[in-house]
């Protein structure tokens, strides 16, 4: 359990950020910026078009799009995580959770398309 949790790099900031004293609240507390808001708006609408018109080549370019944002969360999140910005690192964690779950989604729809 203990290898999963360091492997994983949302399980292992979701860790850390504990180890500190910072609880996620991932269940009471959704905040999140605005712009991160509408960008998660502007996904679904594109999902929700691909998987209706059974649009591969959206699919697949969300998905591309998708992991260059969640390997730029994961940078940030350490980049916070090393300069102690604890409560920073996790709304960061709280958005990486999206993404993860938002990947998945596009992932099945992918499959179910092709």
């Amino acid at each position: 359990e203990a290898y999963q949790t360091l492997k994983s790099p949302l399980k292992r900031a979701t860790y850390l950020c504990q180890l500190h004293g910072v609880d996620l609240q991932v269940e009471s507390n959704t905040s999140m910026s605005h712009a991160f808001l509408m960008q998660q708006m502007e996904w679904r609408e594109s999902l929700e078009g691909a998987k209706a018109t059974a649009d591969m080549a959206t699919l697949e370019s969300l998905e591309g799009e998708l992991r260059v944002v969640r390997n730029a969360e994961v940078a940030r999140i350490a980049a916070l995580l090393d300069a102690n910005a604890y409560q920073d690192a996790a709304e960061a964690v709280r958005q990486l959770m999206f993404l993860e779950k938002f990947g998945e989604e596009v992932a099945a729809s992918i499959d179910l398309v092709s």
